[in-house]
């Protein structure tokens, strides 16, 4: 009786493991605990084809995402930029074009094999900026892309950490192309780091 018992329990377990397991395979959203962020480059590049740097200045975006869940599906629309400062460049200048915001974030993808996902893929569109030899804007068929950098915590949540800059996403720039590179912290608002979790 005791064998049968330990038999029942075990195929139990498994089943329940296994529905688990499925369940975060299967995954078609992204829950985040809050909705509202910054991120902020000491040091945000912009540089041109040749690899010469127009502008390397300190940079803050504000923003927020249009719901508390994401669904994976490239190109949708999740959120926007409302807010973006430069402060004292360090190489070259640049003027962001307030009358451009607000900006749009749509989702693009992720890096990793569920559950252990590491990196959130978004598209900046709509973005225009002056620097020294050129205006840019960004476009639904040339985004800026960031990715967000995510550290796995307990109980299966993902801690985001750095918005990153990918420099092999090159943006009209008069009639040459530009580049951003760079590595922001991000946080809530009201401060702390954004957990995301898989649902």
């Amino acid at each position: 009786m005791r064998t049968r018992s330990k038999l029942l329990f075990a195929g139990l377990m498994a089943s329940v493991w296994l529905a688990t397991a499925v369940g975060v395979a299967a995954a078609t959203r992204l829950e985040l605990d809050e909705r509202r962020f910054n991120a902020k480059w000491s040091s945000l590049k912009f540089k041109g084809p040749f690899g010469e740097t127009h502008a390397n200045c300190p940079i803050t975006l504000e923003g927020s995402f249009h719901s508390n869940t994401i669904a994976k599906t490239v190109g949708a629309l999740i959120g926007h930029i409302s807010r973006a400062t430069s402060g004292t460049c360090i190489e070259g200048s640049t003027t962001i074009l307030q009358e451009s915001l607000p900006w749009h974030i749509t989702y693009a993808g992720f890096s990793g094999t569920l559950p252990d996902i590491t990196l959130i893929m978004i598209n900046l569109v709509g973005a225009s900026f002056q620097v020294p030899l050129c205006l840019s804007t960004t476009t639904t068929a040339r985004p800026a892309r960031g990715n967000i950098e995510l550290i796995r915590e307990r109980g299966g949540l993902l801690k985001a950490t750095n918005l990153v800059a990918d420099p092999t996403f090159t943006i009209p720039c008069g009639i040459a192309t530009g580049r951003f590179e760079g590595t922001a912290t991000t946080e809530k608002l009201a401060g702390g780091q954004i957990l995301v979790r898989l649902i």
